[in-house]
């Protein structure tokens, strides 16, 4: 009876757990994941920086930006486990959210810190203000797959089913390769980047909308000297 007795009041002690205090748990996981993939994509960038023979100013606020997102996870994960008020965490986290979508980061390492920043958000009630959810959350309804050789600048100049390659700077290298599986339609949609291959940086410079009768530009910088290839996967979402 008193065997009993002791395994229904561990019982009733478990059960009675705060769901707050489950949340806390869960929170602590969360921050530990981000400060974790912050620090490896905050280092995976300083090594690329350093492989290159020289850097611009941009390859430099590129590492810049990625050191202060990692401070910032860590400061999270400080006030987590310091036991902040959710009010300052909601803050923290946002924060983090803006730092993100300020840099407009895409590439392959990323995800894991977006999807990681998406679990913190979502745990603290922030606001990812349509840049948290990770790509593959959403449908995607068209993509092209893009390769060519780049030389300093490139511009992409998608409208439709076609992609017009304009040089800024250096030498041209010609229109390259374009695979589309559906065209960029006429409406507003967000468009995203995985660059698969390609030592410099591509990013979204103008998104589609009706003032520019639904052109994207996405801007490829190559500093290294000398040309290139690149190979990207441009697609869209709702």
């Amino acid at each position: 009876m008193r065997r009993l007795l002791f395994f229904t009041l561990i019982f009733v002690s478990l059960a009675s757990i705060p769901v707050l205090a489950q949340s806390s748990f869960r929170l602590r996981d969360r921050a530990a994941d981000l400060q974790k993939n912050a620090d490896e994509f905050a280092e995976n960038t300083y090594k690329d920086f350093t492989r290159r023979f020289s850097n611009s100013r941009t390859n430099f606020d590129e590492v810049l930006a990625a050191q202060q997102f990692k401070a910032g996870a860590d400061l999270f994960r400080r006030m987590v486990d310091d036991n902040r008020s959710r009010n300052e965490l909601r803050d923290a986290a946002n924060a983090l959210t803006d730092l993100a979508r300020r840099n407009n980061w895409t590439s392959f390492q990323w995800r894991s810190v977006q999807r990681s920043l998406d679990d913190v958000v979502r745990e603290v009630g922030g606001s990812s203000g349509g840049f948290g959810d990770a790509p593959e959350q959403k449908e995607i309804i068209g993509r092209v797959r893009w390769k060519g050789n780049v030389d300093d600048e490139v511009h992409l100049i998608i409208r439709g089913g076609s992609i017009e390659v304009k040089t800024i700077s250096g030498i041209a290298s010609g229109q390259g390769t374009a695979n589309f599986t559906t065209a960029l339609p006429n409406r507003k949609v967000e468009v995203a980047i995985d660059k698969k291959k390609g030592r410099g940086t591509a990013k979204l410079i103008q998104a589609p909308s009706r003032e520019n009768d639904f052109t994207a530009v996405i801007q490829i910088r190559d500093k290294d000297g000398g040309s290139r290839e690149y190979d990207l996967d441009i697609y869209w979402t709702r």
